[in-house]
């Protein structure tokens, strides 16, 4: 029995999009891995499997999945799981009235307190940082660079 799709699946960020052109090329040549990613995209960031379910769904054994997938991702499962998350965080944050406690649910984390602690060991800020700084540069006139003032 598959899971329901989630009602978010349109925005959240393409997984292919965190492999290079090697990577992209060589989900043709592993259907199971390719199918797992696209499972994974429809159902979103809070049903991000284990790397043994992961290897179960893209139907290969846990020690094939943890030699190839890396050869895919450039990355072990788990940091690639990370990576979407925070873009899928991001995503989330860049809208107009972002709320962190629904983002933090909707992108798999326990908690804001989660949310804050991985976003800021990602990308070295926090999520409101981030937020705040999409904002001045929504506001920035195009074509004015604040570093010339």
């Amino acid at each position: 029995m598959s899971e329901p799709e989630s009602p978010h699946a349109g925005e959240w960020p393409d997984l292919r999009d965190l492999l290079d052109d090697e990577g992209r090329a060589a989900l043709r040549d592993e259907p199971g891995i390719a199918g797992l990613l696209r499972e994974i995209h429809r159902r979103g960031p809070a049903s991000l499997p284990k790397r043994s379910e992961a290897a179960r769904r893209a139907a290969l054994s846990d020690r094939v999945f943890r030699q190839v997938f890396p050869e895919i991702a450039r990355c072990p499962w788990r940091t690639f799981g990370r990576r979407w998350r925070i873009r899928c965080a991001e995503a989330a944050l860049d809208v107009a009235r972002p709320n962190q406690k629904d983002t933090a649910r909707r992108c798999g984390y326990a908690s804001t307190g989660a949310l804050t602690r991985a976003f800021r060991a990602q990308r070295g800020i926090t999520p409101r940082e981030f937020v705040r700084r999409r904002r001045r540069e929504r506001r920035r006139p195009a074509g004015r660079d604040d570093s010339e003032e």
